[in-house]
């Protein structure tokens, strides 16, 4: 009897053993929610949610909150000038593309000259590197083909506002 009992334990706590396995668990998303998320949307949509604004010299505050920075590499992507930079700071820092100043009477075509600057780094002399892209809506105002100079004259991007 005691024998009989034992084993029915036994098959039970087998039985409820295989029942409480979990169940196998669905596979996760490998990210292809963010490749739908690039086909849902259309590339105005992308611009204006990833790419900052350029910054006119009337918002720029405090002067001594920024700091300055060298170019690594820059390309257009997607109606946005994306560049990657270096700057001294403590800390990841807010970059601005600065518009200074825009020369439309050029007899070939405009020129827009601005800077990058990264506000709030603080005062170190650790070498950081960021990356960001700005819209460039603002160019259709200047014209068709325009010429970005960034930071100096030498370098320049040609934005193309008309298709």
């Amino acid at each position: 009897m005691k024998k009989k009992l034992l084993l029915g334990l036994a098959l039970l706590a087998m039985m409820a053993c295989k029942s409480s396995s979990p169940e196998p668990l669905a596979k996760k998303s490998d990210n292809s929610d963010l490749g739908q998320l690039a086909q849902d949307t259309s590339n105005k949509e992308l611009e204006e949610r990833y790419c900052l604004d350029l910054t006119r010299p009337k918002d720029v505050k405090d002067s001594a909150l920024y700091s300055q920075t060298t170019l690594v590499d820059y390309k257009l992507q997607e109606g946005c000038l994306c560049i990657t930079y270096q700057y001294s700071g403590c800390t990841e820092g807010k970059p601005e593309l600065i518009i200074w100043e825009e020369n439309t009477e050029e007899p070939t075509f405009p020129k827009v000259r601005t800077s990058l600057w990264v506000r709030e780094a603080g005062l170190c002399d650790q070498l950081l590197t960021g990356n960001e892209c700005f819209s460039m809506k603002r160019m259709q105002l200047v014209g068709n083909d325009v010429l970005v100079s960034i930071n100096t004259e030498n370098e320049n991007v040609m934005v193309k506002t008309q298709n």
